[in-house]
């Protein structure tokens, strides 16, 4: 009998040790999955798209929305708009709008057509979205459900402290009409929820049907990233309050209605211009932003879901503008209805007025290629 029970018991360790095994392997792919080995470099030759319409000098934000049949919409902030001869950026010949659109034709950057688009006139440029009061609007992302573009902003307003502004709240609006160009798109206000936690929705978004997913952050604040969803079909009608926040494994999602307790946080640092991909190489989500204030890096961190786990940030590109004094880099975002690459990113450079004018390098998005080793 004591043999037998000896037996027993060294069966059910071995069988233990065999599942301890296989758990850790799995961990360990996961683990390989997510650190999976890239290379990224600058994307120069797409980079000259940038540079062909005639009178956009320049802009910030540069969040992208497939339109579908080759069109490719960019979101961009404050954008320098050339008013006079010869348009250059200088103080002579540009003013600033807040924010604008760019169409462009052809998935690849190194031989796409591209136009800047605004309301207003050439010598009197205004911004697409008009400013509320003494407060403006900065882009955020879009995302085209069926023939609807949903476009989340952020709404901006004067500050003492500093960079001189601070986000005040955020908007969204409902777009259709938008296989034509956007000067004929029909716009109207999606009145989106209030919420007591001081969370700003839309930093980035995702459909998967028949949910919207909206990744949002506390901004101000310390940009702990959630994550909310609506019916997809409830947003295309207008309605937004039937929201529902992820609050953890335990609880799972609950409505706003019933919330009485903050959600749960995905991650503690987030930013509030960066984008989440879902990429099939490596059956992932990816998201992207830059890590720091001024000499930024672009940095990625992974999950198997929207939901997370979500792992540590990881380098993925060191701007050369690092070594350029007083030059900012911010803002990385990933654009996957590009092609050129496995994934195409932009970051956003900026600086004093005086180096924008003198490098025309600047203030334009800047593109980086990344391509999965196999």
């Amino acid at each position: 009998m004591e043999i037998l029970l000896n037996l027993r018991n060294a069966v059910v360790r071995a069988l233990i040790l065999l599942v301890c095994i296989a758990f850790m392997q799995a961990v360990a792919g996961d683990i390989s999955q997510s650190r999976k080995q890239f290379t990224s470099r600058p994307w120069e030759s797409g980079q000259k798209m940038f540079y062909s319409d005639p009178y956009w000098r320049g802009g910030d934000c540069a969040s992208t929305v497939d339109l579908g049949d080759g069109r490719v919409l960019w979101l961009f902030a404050d954008s320098y708009i050339g008013v006079k001869p010869p348009y250059r950026r200088d103080h002579c010949c540009v003013e600033m709008i807040r924010n604008c659109m760019g169409i462009q034709t052809g998935y690849d950057l190194s031989t796409a057509d591209f136009t800047v688009y605004w309301p207003g006139t050439k010598d009197n440029p205004k911004a697409f979205f008009p400013a509320e009061d003494t407060s403006w609007f900065w882009p955020g992302n879009g995302i085209r459900i069926d023939d609807i573009l949903i476009v989340f902003l952020m709404r901006v307003c004067a500050s003492d402290s500093g960079l001189g502004f601070m986000t005040c709240g955020h908007a969204a609006f409902l777009i259709s009409d938008i296989d034509g160009d956007p000067g004929e798109w029909s716009i109207s206000r999606l009145q989106l929820p209030d919420n007591p936690f001081g969370i700003m929705l839309g930093a980035a978004t995702i459909f998967e049907p028949p949910y919207l997913y909206a990744f949002s952050l506390k901004e101000p604040g310390d940009h702990s990233m959630y994550l909310a969803r609506w019916y997809a079909d409830s947003v295309l009608m207008g309605t937004t309050q039937a929201i529902e926040w992820w609050t953890g494994d335990s609880s799972g999602w609950v409505s706003d209605l019933r919330l009485t307790f903050e959600p749960a946080v995905l991650f503690p640092d987030g930013e509030t211009e960066f984008s989440v991909v879902y990429d099939a190489r490596t059956d992932q989500y990816l998201a992207i932003q830059t890590v720091g204030f001024g000499a930024t890096d672009v940095m990625m961190r992974t999950s198997p879901a929207l939901t997370g786990p979500w792992s540590a940030l990881q380098l993925v590109y060191e701007p050369p503008e690092k070594s350029k004094p007083k030059v900012m880099m911010y803002g990385a975002k990933a654009h996957p209805e590009l092609i050129g690459a496995d994934l195409i990113i932009t970051y956003n450079t900026n600086a004093p007025e005086e180096f924008i004018i003198q490098d025309t390098t600047l203030y334009y998005p800047r593109l980086v290629r990344v391509d999965w080793s196999d």
